[in-house]
C-alpha cells in the first residue's frame, strides 16, 4: 500500500493512466491528474507502522514473561484449584441447569 502511494505521489498521472486503462480500456486521461492528501497520508501511516513494529521487536526482549498463574492447573498437590480434564458430566449439568433458569455459578 505504501509503494502505491509513493508511486502515486512521484506520477500520479501515471497511476491513474494505468487504472483507467485496466478499467476503461481507453488509456488517455481527460484532464490532468492531482493527488489528494490521502497518499501523503497512507505514507506517513505506513512509516508510523514500521517504526512501532521496530519498537515492538527490540523493546520485547524485556518483557515480562507469562506467569503460571494463568497456566494449565497442575498435577494434584500443587498449586491450582482447576482439574486438568473437566468432567463431562458437570458440563451437561451446569447446561441443564442453565436450560431451567438456574445460574450454575
Amino acid at each position: 500500500v505504501v509503494v502505491s502511494a509513493l508511486a502515486v505521489l512521484a506520477d500520479p498521472e501515471g497511476a491513474a493512466r494505468t487504472v483507467v486503462a485496466a478499467v476503461t480500456g481507453v488509456g488517455a486521461l481527460a484532464g490532468p491528474a492531482a493527488p489528494t492528501a490521502w497518499p501523503a497520508v497512507t505514507v506517513a501511516v505506513g512509516a508510523l507502522d514500521v517504526l512501532a513494529a521496530v519498537a515492538v521487536v527490540v523493546s520485547s526482549r524485556r518483557w515480562a514473561a507469562p506467569t503460571s498463574r494463568y497456566g494449565a492447573a497442575r498435577a494434584a498437590g500443587g498449586r491450582g484449584t482447576g482439574t486438568a480434564h473437566p468432567d463431562p458430566d458437570d458440563d451437561r449439568s451446569a447446561w441443564d441447569a442453565l436450560s431451567r433458569g438456574d445460574d450454575p455459578t
